[in-house]
């Protein structure tokens, strides 16, 4: 298992909180992601935000997940430790 430290979380486009819930509700209703992945989602939007909680503020991220939001066009990483939501 490897691990990707993200420093950089942020947007493609202007998403308010209210837009980023929604595309997390539409990934969850999908299911196309896996439930790690998923977590993992919902742990990159609350960084992006900067909304503190307890247990989702580690910024190091399973590379498989990653991989599985990026293939499903979730994510663009023009870094290694840099991830845009879309």
């Amino acid at each position: 298992m490897s691990f990707i430290r993200v420093t950089v979380a942020g947007f493609l486009n202007d998403a308010s909180e209210r837009e980023s819930l929604a595309r997390l509700g539409q990934a969850a209703l999908d299911g196309g992601l896996s439930d790690g992945a998923l977590r993992a989602l919902v742990r990159l939007t609350c960084q992006a935000h900067g909304i503190k909680v307890t247990g989702l503020n580690r910024t190091d991220f399973d590379d498989r997940h990653l991989r599985e939001m990026r293939a499903d066009g979730l994510i663009y990483r023009p870094r290694p430790d840099q991830v845009k939501m879309i």
